[in-house]
């Protein structure tokens, strides 16, 4: 037995530290959306060569993978009997690696793993403790490698993400010793990205993702998001944000090509989560346009195949709108009844919810058909606001909208002169269901102040901007603050 133990210590003591490159390849096929390859590839490494753990875990990277792409309960419940053996693995062996920064970065990476999956099931508690363990292994990464750019990344994803939970949760996290800091965990994300070896692509995406959502920065954003396109460009996810990029940015046709690119290649029967929301912004690209036959077939693809109710009330409510342009408006109250099924968190279905209730209380008129007219100029980027008669417009929400909408309009074509005339003309009392209006009248006289080079009357209005959207949050317009704050005022991002 004796002689044994000792077989046992020098075969673990002969085990190489850090990354295995005999496993990069096997990345390299599920970054790439390879598992069938990648799967195959593990399966024909000589594992007498690694630590019990390493094959373990670059399978269950692979069912993480596949489950953001699907959102099954199949691969969840796949996904946590791998994760349970991958533990009771860590469990026999773990000791033997205390001294391994890879092998504190694979337990720290699997629990990480694990927590983003019970997040997205709604799991919070569950997702704490597993956060707790990954955050520790991260940290004991880093002491032993303070270069592992993957370990950096992934800790500053976990600061920027938990800095977006209420306070109370940010001071629980605290407590529990986990950073909860936004712009911390965005400065982190940048510089880790320059040191990543094995994992760049995962970093990047985080990136690319923070890019888009916390500073409306979309050039930066696309440009991380092409690199590892062009790295992986069968990846779907990557294509998928760098359409909604695109679609963010008002390059609605860019955008159109990519999202149909990933319906056309046959991927709905492979990725059917990340191809419905695919559908879904399809459909927003089609409804900016005025495609209405077009939107709403992509708007109920999208609800016929999405495994959440996020942004469902939205894409009803839409749809509805589709149908009365269409002239069906049995359909378009059969539609509008049903725009309550959406997750009230989401701001697109929470106005899809009380828009829809007074539509069916006060009917759908021609002035607010004008507001979506206008609204689907603004997000396609046109360039140009077609004349209206405002005095003849009577609800004075939908003429503050109109005239919000033609100053951001006329402030996108450099028209700053007719884009702050406009912007002063809309009264801040007044804006009903349309929460939007006030920051974005503010946004563009900041803009145009900032033109002027009138920096302190320019930080006045972006502050009543963000006053305003503390109490009526919108995630778009609170990201295009923090873009005038970081990149024409240099002022401190919360």
């Amino acid at each position: 037995m004796r002689f044994i133990f000792i077989i046992i210590l020098f075969t673990v003591s002969v085990f190489p530290k850090g990354f295995p490159e005999e496993y990069r390849a096997v990345l390299d096929y599920s970054y790439n959306m390879e598992f069938v390859r990648s799967d195959s590839l593990i399966a024909s490494l000589d594992t007498a060569k690694f630590a019990r753990a390493y094959p373990l875990y670059f399978s269950l990277k692979n069912r993480f993978w596949m489950f953001l792409g699907n959102n099954t309960n199949e691969l969840n419940n796949r996904f946590m009997d791998e994760a349970y053996k991958l533990y009771d693995v860590f469990e026999n062996e773990a000791d033997n690696y205390e001294d391994d920064y890879f092998y504190q970065f694979v337990i720290a990476d699997a629990h990480f793993m694990k927590a983003v999956i019970l997040t997205l099931k709604n799991e919070m508690v569950g997702s704490f403790w597993e956060l707790r363990v990954a955050v520790n292994k991260f940290e004991r990464t880093l002491e032993l490698n303070p270069n592992c750019g993957e370990a950096k990344a992934s800790l500053g994803m976990i600061s920027y993400s938990l800095g977006l939970l209420p306070s109370l949760y940010r001071f629980a996290m605290s407590i529990a010793g986990i950073g909860a800091d936004k712009k911390q965990g965005f400065a982190d994300l940048r510089e880790a990205f320059k040191q990543t070896s094995f994992g760049k692509c995962e970093a990047g995406y985080n990136l690319a993702m923070v890019y888009k959502d916390y500073v409306a920065e979309y050039d930066s954003a696309a440009m991380v998001l092409n690199e590892i396109k062009d790295m992986f460009p069968d990846n779907i996810l990557f294509a998928y944000q760098l359409g909604v990029v695109k679609l963010k940015a008002k390059q609605i046709a860019k955008a159109e090509v990519i999202f149909s690119e990933i319906i056309d290649n046959g991927n709905p029967d492979k990725f059917i989560h990340t191809c419905a929301f695919t559908f879904y912004d399809l459909a927003n690209v089609y409804f900016y346009s005025g495609k209405w036959s077009k939107a709403s077939v992509a708007y109920n693809k999208f609800l016929e195949t999405t495994r959440s109710i996020d942004f469902m009330g939205d894409a009803v409510f839409k749809d509805a709108v589709c149908q009365f342009a269409l002239g069906d408006k049995i359909k378009y109250m059969e539609r509008l009844s049903l725009a309550g099924i959406g997750n009230e968190d989401v701001g697109a279905d929470k106005y899809a919810m009380v828009k829809s209730d007074d539509l069916i209380s006060n009917g759908f008129t021609d002035e607010y058909m004008s507001l979506v007219a206008l609204k689907n100029r603004y997000h396609s980027g046109s360039g140009s606001v077609p004349q209206y008669d405002l005095t003849r417009i009577t609800n004075t929400e939908i003429k503050n909208g109109m005239l919000a909408l033609s100053a951001a309009i006329k402030l996108d074509g450099k028209y700053l002169a007719d884009a702050e005339k406009l912007a002063r003309s809309v009264e801040v009392n007044d804006y009903g269901f349309e929460k939007w209006i006030v920051p974005l009248k503010y946004i563009v006289l900041t803009m145009c102040e900032i033109h002027k080079k009138n920096m302190e009357n320019a930080e006045g209005y972006l502050n009543r901007a963000e006053n305003f959207l503390n109490n009526e949050y919108d995630s778009d317009l609170q990201a295009k603050i923090n873009y005038i704050k970081r990149n024409y005022l240099n002022l401190v991002i919360d």
